[in-house]
């Protein structure tokens, strides 16, 4: 393997496997020479940074992989949010026992009063979540909520990206075809919706800009 083929393979694992430095590429936000520094940084001093700047820009950042990014995130930017707090969750194993408590109990809970009860199985235990009537969990439960005619291939994928970067933990998710379900710690509600809002700020700066370029396009038509 050549010398300039280790820096490319180097320099695309360490973007691969850091979604922040992958997003500011795909919107072009990032200043390529300090990214380069930075790699420089966590590869090696001695490595040229000649080359780095030149394996960052052979990136494979295609317009069919940006647009398909773009999309993602104005999904979600358009998506209607519903929180709630006072939640808590148990696990319990996957038994028979278990099976018959949990199918009595959806007999106890009002769904119309808007009452939670969610059941979330795995391959070997089962998560409830449930309104916090006796236990102090502290959770609470954000849902996105997406126009049904949209594909939400990767949204989630963008979403949970976002919220890890800034250290928030998901305790449980419920994916539908129109809705995800997040169940967070109750403290971290507030950031995560603070979380979705910039993205929504992001979305609606867009539009502005797309906006004025229209307007400056007609003007130069009319002038024209």
């Amino acid at each position: 393997m050549s010398f300039m083929t280790n820096i490319i393979k180097q320099v695309t694992t360490m973007i691969d496997q850091d979604v922040s430095i992958r997003r500011s590429l795909t919107r072009g936000f990032v200043n390529i020479r300090a990214l380069a520094i930075f790699i420089q940084k966590r590869l090696s001093d001695t490595t040229s940074l000649d080359a780095i700047i030149s394996a960052i820009r052979r990136y494979d950042l295609s317009n069919e992989f940006k647009e398909v990014t773009k999309k993602r995130y104005e999904i979600l930017a358009k998506a209607k949010l519903s929180s709630r707090t006072n939640l808590c969750s148990l696990i319990v194993k996957k038994e028979k026992e278990v099976q018959e408590v949990i199918s009595q109990c959806y007999t106890i809970f009002d769904f119309s009063k808007g009452e939670v009860f969610r059941v979330i199985e795995a391959h070997q235990s089962i998560a409830i979540v449930m309104d916090d009537t006796y236990l102090n969990k502290n959770l609470g439960e954000l849902s996105l909520m997406y126009n049904s005619e949209m594909s939400l291939s990767g949204v989630f994928a963008v979403v949970n990206s976002e919220i890890a970067l800034n250290n928030i933990d998901i305790k449980n998710a419920i994916l539908c075809e129109t809705e995800h379900i997040l169940i967070l710690n109750e403290k971290d509600l507030i950031p995560t919706l603070n979380i979705l809002a910039h993205i929504r700020s992001w979305d609606s700066e867009k539009k502005k800009q797309s906006y004025s370029t229209a307007e400056e396009d007609s003007a130069r038509a009319v002038r024209g």
